[in-house]
Formats: C-alpha cells, sequence, structure tokens
C-alpha cells in the first residue's frame, strides 16, 4: 500500500520555487529546492519511516505517466534534472508493509502484543510482507532464542460450525537480509505457552523443534501442521535492530482425512469434535467376529495388536470395521515429555473403534505400527465408545490416533485426550 504526497513546482524550471515545505502524514517533513547545480532540483526529506519512493510527473494529480526516480529507499535525499521548460510536480511514497493504522495515514506497526496483525484462518494466504525491523521495536521473544525486535502476527482458527477446525500455519522468512527467528505461541509474550506441533507431518522436517525455529544466521520456516481452533501468536523475531526481513504467512485448512491432514491434540488436555461422514476409508480392521471370542482371551486381536484398555470391557479389542465402509479420521500426537497418554471417544454419536499408531500403515498386519486398538470400553452408557488407558510414550516422539466405526458406522467423533507423568 502506498501513501501519494504530491509537491508542486508552479513555475518553469529557470526559477523554481525554493524552500518549499510540507508537513506529511508519518511525520516526514519534504523540501524542494534548486539543486547545487544549474537545471537540478533537490528533494529532501526527514522523519519518517522507511522504505521512500520519489516520482515525477507534469500531471498535478502524479497518475499520468510518472517517472520513477527512485525506486523505494532507506535514503532521505535526491537530486533531479527535471525537463527544461516544463511545469512538474513531484511525489514521495511512503511503503506500509501491514497497512495504514485505523483511522489514519500513518503505517500500521504490528510490534506489539496489544496490536498484532490479525489473519483470519482457516485459510489464508499465502501473503508475503517485506519491510525494515527499524520499525519495530523488542517485545517477545520465543525459547529458541534470538532476542531482539520482533513483528507480532495473531492467527484466529474459528470453530467449523459445530466441530473444531484445524489448519496448517507456515512462516517462511527466506528473502531476508538478516538472522530471523520464528515462534508460535497461544499467549502472545510468553515463551513457556509455545504449543507442540510436528513440522514433518505435513511436510518436510522445518526447524530447530516442535514449537519454534531459529538456525543460527540464517532464514526459517514454522510449518505447525493441523493446528486446531485457537488464537496463536505467530511471531518472526531477530537479533538485528536495522535491516530488511522478508515473510510469507499462510494458514491452510486440513481435513483430518489422511495422515498428512492430521489434526494436532498435543497440548492435552484436548477435548475436539469432528466428522467421519464423508471421509475416505483409509485404515482396515478386518477381524470377524468368529475371530472375537479368541481374542477377548487374551485381549489381543487377530493380529495381535493389545487391547487398548483391559481395564473396561474385556471383549474391547478391535472387531470389524465393516470393510470398505468404514470411514475413519487422523489425529497425531507429538509428545512433549515422557509420560501416559489416555484417549477416548465418549460424547461420540456412534459405535467408534480407537486406535494408537506409530505410523500410517493402513492396516494392522504390522504390529510395530499398531500399537493399541480398543473397540468397546464400559462408560455405562448405550453407545460403544472406545478409550486407550495410559499408554506409555515418550518425549518427541509422534504417535497417529485413527477413529473408525465398527462395521461401517459414521457419525459425530468426540475425541477427548489426557496426559500424566505418573
Amino acid at each position: 500500500m502506498k501513501r501519494w504526497t504530491a509537491f508542486a513546482l508552479p513555475v518553469l524550471l529557470s526559477n523554481p520555487a525554493t524552500g518549499l515545505a510540507q508537513d506529511a502524514p508519518d511525520g516526514v517533513t519534504l523540501n524542494v529546492d534548486l539543486g547545487p547545480a544549474p537545471g537540478e532540483v533537490a528533494l529532501a526529506w526527514t522523519g519518517g519511516r522507511p522504505p521512500f519512493g520519489v516520482f515525477r510527473s507534469v500531471d498535478p494529480s502524479l497518475v499520468i505517466d510518472p517517472a520513477n526516480l527512485l525506486g523505494e529507499t532507506a535514503g532521505n535525499a535526491w537530486i533531479d534534472l527535471p525537463p527544461e521548460g516544463t511545469i512538474f510536480f513531484y511525489k514521495i511514497t511512503t511503503s506500509c508493509a501491514y497497512g495504514r493504522a485505523a483511522g489514519g495515514e500513518a503505517c500500521f506497526f504490528p510490534d506489539t502484543c496489544a496490536d498484532p496483525f490479525v489473519v483470519t484462518g482457516p485459510d489464508f494466504g499465502p501473503a508475503a510482507f517485506s519491510d525494515d525491523m527499524m520499525n519495530y521495536s523488542a517485545d517477545v521473544e520465543g525459547t529458541c532464542g534470538a532476542a531482539g525486535d520482533d513483528v507480532i502476527h495473531r492467527v484466529d482458527i474459528p470453530p467449523a460450525g459445530a466441530f473444531t477446525a484445524f489448519a496448517t500455519i507456515v512462516m517462511d522468512t527466506a528473502g531476508s537480509a538478516i538472522d530471523t527467528a520464528v515462534h508460535l505461541t497461544t499467549v502472545c509474550g510468553n515463551a513457556a505457552a509455545e504449543p507442540q506441533y510436528a513440522s514433518d507431518v505435513c511436510g518436510a522436517s522445518s526447524g530447530s523443534g516442535n514449537t519454534c525455529a531459529n538456525t543460527a544466521g540464517g532464514t526459517e520456516v514454522l510449518r505447525a501442521c493441523g493446528m486446531p481452533t485457537g488464537s496463536y501468536f505467530a511471531t518472526l523475531d531477530s537479533t538485528a535492530s536495522t535491516g530488511a526481513f522478508a515473510l510469507t504467512l499462510a494458514v491452510a485448512a486440513v481435513d483430518l482425512d489422511t495422515c498428512p491432514q492430521a489434526g494436532n491434540v498435543s497440548n492435552p488436555p484436548v477435548s475436539v469434535s469432528a466428522t467421519t461422514t464423508g471421509k475416505m476409508h483409509n485404515f482396515v480392521y478386518d477381524q470377524t467376529s468368529s475371530t472375537l471370542s479368541s481374542c477377548s482371551a487374551n485381549l489381543r486381536n487377530a493380529c495381535g495388536v493389545p487391547n487398548g484398555d483391559p481395564t473396561g470391557d474385556p471383549t474391547g479389542v478391535c472387531g470389524s470395521d465393516g470393510g470398505a465402509v468404514a470411514e475413519d479420521i487422523v489425529f497425531y500426537f507429538r509428545a512433549a515429555r515422557t509420560g501416559f497418554l489416555t484417549i477416548d471417544t465418549q460424547g461420540s454419536s456412534f459405535d467408534t473403534i480407537l486406535s494408537l499408531k506409530s505410523g500410517c500403515n493402513p492396516s494392522c498386519a504390522a504390529p510395530s505400527d499398531c500399537l493399541r486398538c480398543n473397540d468397546d470400553h464400559n462408560f455405562g452408557a448405550e453407545i460403544s465408545w472406545s478409550r486407550i488407558y495410559r499408554f506409555p510414550v515418550t518425549a518427541g516422539a509422534l504417535y497417529r490416533i485413527v477413529v473408525d466405526g465398527f462395521q461401517g458406522a459414521d457419525g459425530l467423533v468426540q475425541l477427548n485426550v489426557f496426559f500424566s507423568t505418573s
């Protein structure tokens, strides 16, 4: 976005006005005078924030064929040699990377927690922003360093009607001339509020950890896959107080239908809602009813996968999901600490099958992939909900959670996630 400020020399070049000055918005004062050599015009400006641009035109509105004299620069002076014998007009532009402040001409600089640049998902961009870090102040920092000037964005992911919405947030500082860091928090300015996420679920692994990204001397990519409904403060940080940064920010909805489109439930306690109706059939539980009695005896299904909750219904090992008619959805859990994970589908509208996996094998033929599975837990309700109880998880490890339907059932899923260290 640009703001145009025009300055006219309403006489011929042989007798230009001197000392012409005017205060412009954004605190810029511009002066037009005779240049040091014959026929030259000197333009100088003070105040304001760069970058600036200088244009000249014979049109008082500076719309018709403006000559771009300078492009954009952080400088504050320019010497022009305009055509002789012409009445000419100048304009100075200031660029606003994030638009104008409400109700005024001043540029908006999102450099405080009280005044971030707000993005509304679940789909936004990708949008590119570039500016000079000299326009910002040091307000917040993440756990991966670069405690310096910063630019603050708030990403809002509203619910999808009655369901939890999930979206992937990507920040990319490629093209920056300064060392950058990027981090995500649920509370602005509080590094302890950085949520767990996985960058390698929905793309190539990025960043130096699972909460922020900072590689010494370089540009960064933060990719927070499948973040649930909520507000997130996406901050670009730098140790530099001046210098150009570039940021591409994008928010893209995920549909929970495949592993790369999984929803993040890594920050318990979590309760999210979704639906399996209309989804694809990706995961298979093909045990037949004739095998269930023997499976129940040793609390394992026909593929050898342990019952996720032997404290509940002893027949809770996974039965048939109805073959190709069963629809399923996928979530992921990135363990922040070593401890015990409990998940259940209490509150769902149908008979669920719940499994915990270390990968995305479409079947449970590989016990190393299917860690636990549960069909029924005795919640004392008519609907057969599922529970996987106190599964030991390791800090940094990635787990997939699949919700399926018994005998092809589908509908509303209520997934509840809990974690304890003991």
